[in-house]
Formats: C-alpha cells, structure tokens, sequence
C-alpha cells in the first residue's frame, strides 16, 4: 500500500483552491479530493505494519489549532516550475504536529525525511505549459493576496493508489486532535 499523512481541507478551503484554477494549456489542476497539506511520505508499505503505525501516530497528543494558507508559488522555481502551490503560514502547532508526525513514524520504523518541511497544498502540475504563462499566473494572484484560514481538528493516513486517471486518495485511519 502507498501511504501518506496529511492534514485534509475542509470545503471552504477547497473551494477556494478551486476558484484559483483557471484553464491554461499543459497544467494539470488538482481535484478537491486529492487537495490536503502532506506531513509524511510513507511510500510502499506492507499492510502488516499498519497496526505498528496506528500504535505510533495515536501517542500524538495536540491540541486543534489554526492554520493560515497564504499566497502562491512554484516548485521549484519560475524558470522551471514543476508544481503549483499554495502557501500555508509556517507556525508553531504545525511544525509541532511535523515533528512528532516524523518522531512517530521513525520510532514505526520509516527513514526521517532529508528535505526541510515546506507546508503546502498542491494545487497543479506543469505538464509543458511554457514558463512564462505560469510565472504570468503566479504573479497575478500573489497580487490577489490569496488567504483562507481553517481549523485543524485532525490529521489522517490516507492510501494512494496510482491509476490511470491519477492518483486516488482514502482515508485509512483518523486521528484527531484534542479541542
């Protein structure tokens, strides 16, 4: 099974997602059900350790917080963009439930991740639409000072499973936060 964690999007949020998207030759735009904020990648995991990574992500204990997404960029960077995202404002609870996402998966077994957190929502990918269209795009609604705010109530280990079509996500497990 492939496997992440994340911190889903309420409807609102989604929506407002949505409402940036605008059709532009060679970017392939997220559906609402694949938008959500990644905490950890868990890649190909055998099904038997899934009780392993229960035990380890319900010793997390946090309380619900607020989260603000804020602007829009690019991977990796406007001469070659890759992916489209939007910003989520770095703040002290997030990277809180970062590191003890991390802890609890290294004590389940799983490598720490190399890469510094960069908490984002991806909302496309660039699939040959020329760089300055999407630098064009990027510029224009960093203007529009994108914002939305969310409570987050929860975190979820969710099962990716590659087709054809894309990448279809379900919920595995929940785990909420304490209010």
């Amino acid at each position: 099974m492939r496997l992440f964690i994340a911190i889903p999007l309420p409807d609102h949020v989604k929506n407002v997602m949505i409402g940036l998207q605008e059709s532009i030759d060679g970017i392939k735009w997220q559906s609402p059900d694949q938008m959500h904020l990644t905490l950890k990648f868990l890649g190909e995991t055998p099904r038997d350790e899934l009780s392993t990574i229960y035990a380890q992500l319900e010793n997390i204990s946090q309380q619900e917080f607020i989260l603000n997404v804020k602007g829009v960029g690019v991977f990796p960077n406007l001469r070659a963009p890759r992916v489209i995202w939007a910003g989520v404002k770095k703040s002290d609870p997030l990277a809180k439930l970062y590191r003890s996402v991390e802890k609890q998966c290294q004590n389940a077994g799983f490598e720490p991740e190399k890469r510094s957190f960069k908490p984002h929502i991806t909302l496309g990918r660039v699939k040959g639409a020329p760089a300055h269209r999407v630098k064009r795009f990027v510029q224009k609604e960093q203007a529009a000072a994108l914002t939305a705010q969310m409570t987050v109530d929860r975190f979820n280990l969710y099962r990716s499973k590659l087709t054809h079509a894309g990448a279809v996500h379900t919920v595995v497990k929940e785990f909420p936060l304490s209010g």
